[in-house]
């Protein structure tokens, strides 16, 4: 008997927990289909590989890609969208996952515009950096940014 109260009283804690798995909001981009999240009324997309082939399944974009290095594995973007905005500017950063860069985006953001950070190596920055901008020049628009009017930050 105890037992059962134990399992029960268990299921209860995970199933009534505050804990709830972040909304997702899903945009085709020209790579394939990216799954985001919403974290408070902004869609955040993270870890977007900018030089990989075009993938078919869904890619989750909850977690950031990994710090840059040498090899091209680090080669991501992450993209914050405020929700039914269209034709949006976009401003562009190349500070990869700095850890302010939440709060950096969210207050871009909350200006209305899409804010992109880059990821990319040390040695070839400038060419990685303009591999990521074709990337958001032909997909950002998916996000309510418009490819027209891209600004750095």
């Amino acid at each position: 008997m105890n037992r059962k109260l134990v399992l029960i009283a268990t299921f209860c804690l995970a199933a009534c927990s505050d804990e709830r798995e972040p909304e997702r909001v899903l945009v085709q981009t020209q790579s394939g289909p990216l799954a985001g999240v919403v974290d408070q009324d902004v869609f955040a997309f993270r870890g977007i590989p900018y030089t990989v082939a075009p993938w078919t399944k869904n890619r989750d974009g909850k977690a950031f890609g990994p710090v840059c290095g040498t090899t091209t594995d680090c080669l991501t973007l992450n993209v914050w969208a405020p929700p039914g905005k269209t034709k949006a500017q976009v401003v562009v950063s190349d500070r990869g996952n700095a850890s302010d860069i939440e709060k950096v985006a969210a207050g871009h953001v909350k200006r209305g515009h899409v804010f992109v950070s880059i990821n990319a190596r040390a040695l070839s920055r400038d060419a990685d950096k303009q591999s990521a901008r074709n990337w958001i020049s032909a997909n950002i628009a998916e996000f309510g940014g418009d490819p027209r009017h891209m600004t750095d930050e």
